[in-house]
């Protein structure tokens, strides 16, 4: 069944209270899932991943499919191992269908190649959802051919063409990679790990924030996932079919090839109006934190996990 957003009744304003109270109110009221929270629960998720399968052996996300050689973890979903020649990918079932959205993505692109490594990874905002993956495989292991937009990060320095280490891929359903490519925006930006390294951690993480509003988009990025947020790139006016936004499935996908990286995905939130997510960034939420405080046994046992599942990779 399509999921559908149900519009609420105004808060009624308290002229009086000071802007910190108000936000405190409003937090409080996202959080309690009283009716006024814009977040878009069947299409976001995090860790820990305790949903399993009717088997009750292999780890699910709810109202998502996972494709290839993707993994759901405790703490993190594997698109991909460090390892040659793999294709991952999970989209989802459901779509949303307003006219404004925001979402982060908090992923980790990490692996033992010191200067050869690649390929990277995708987020995908598109009309047709599932049937990308099926339809090809030649970004990032996702066809390129849909309708909508992509956000790319490119860990692989290819020569013959430009390169930016994020970019934003728009198709009207109609563009081959290469128009799409030529016409890209996006930013450099470290996004990527080295896990050879004696400082890396599993803690260690990347953001990428999706704004859409009535057409127009902008793509910010926290490289390090340490709350401090700039602008990647702006869109003003997305050259897509007016009726993009009636129908919009959410994916990702990574590939390697030659080069190999793991591409792990660790959350993602998706709320249908662009303020939700800034007054839950201020509140300290959990799910959206950009560091969540984890206990040393916590932190301890992702550390465990990254390594037990490398080595079955």
């Amino acid at each position: 069944r399509p999921h559908r957003e149900f519009r609420n009744s105004p808060t009624p304003r308290a002229p009086a209270m000071t802007k910190l109270a108000v936000a405190i109110c409003l937090a409080l009221s996202l959080l309690s899932g009283n009716g006024h929270a814009k977040k878009h629960e069947v299409l976001s998720f995090h860790g820990p991943f305790d949903d399993y399968d009717r088997t009750g052996l292999k780890r699910v996300i709810p109202k998502y499919k996972t494709f290839g050689d993707t993994v759901i973890n405790e703490n993190f979903i594997r698109l991909t191992p460090d390892r040659q020649s793999k294709r991952g990918g999970l989209f989802s079932d459901l779509y949303t269908n307003t006219p404004e959205f925001e979402a982060v993505f908090k992923f980790r692109i990490a692996g033992q190649g010191r200067k050869l490594y690649g390929d990277g990874m995708a987020l995908w905002f598109t009309k047709e959802g599932v049937k990308q993956w099926h339809k090809g495989t030649e970004l990032h292991g996702a066809s390129s051919t849909f309708t909508g937009f992509g956000v790319i990060f490119d860990t692989f320095k290819n020569s013959e063409r430009p390169h930016k280490d994020v970019s934003i891929l728009v198709n009207d359903g109609t563009r081959s990679a290469e128009e799409m490519m030529s016409t890209a925006v996006g930013c450099d930006a470290s996004v990527r790990y080295h896990e050879g390294r004696a400082d890396f951690s599993v803690m260690h993480a990347s953001r990428a924030k999706v704004t859409y509003k009535e057409g127009s988009l902008t793509l910010s990025l926290d490289a390090e996932s340490n709350g401090e947020w700039e602008t990647c790139a702006t869109i003003e006016r997305l050259d897509l079919p007016a009726d993009f936004d009636s129908k919009v499935y959410t994916g990702m996908s990574a590939s390697t090839g030659a080069l190999a990286d793991n591409h792990d995905v660790l959350s993602l939130q998706v709320y249908s109006e662009v303020n939700e997510l800034a007054l839950l960034e201020e509140s300290g939420h959990a799910a959206v934190a950009a560091r969540p405080e984890l206990s040393e046994i916590d932190e301890l046992k992702h550390h465990v996990e990254h390594q037990f599942v490398a080595v079955y990779d």
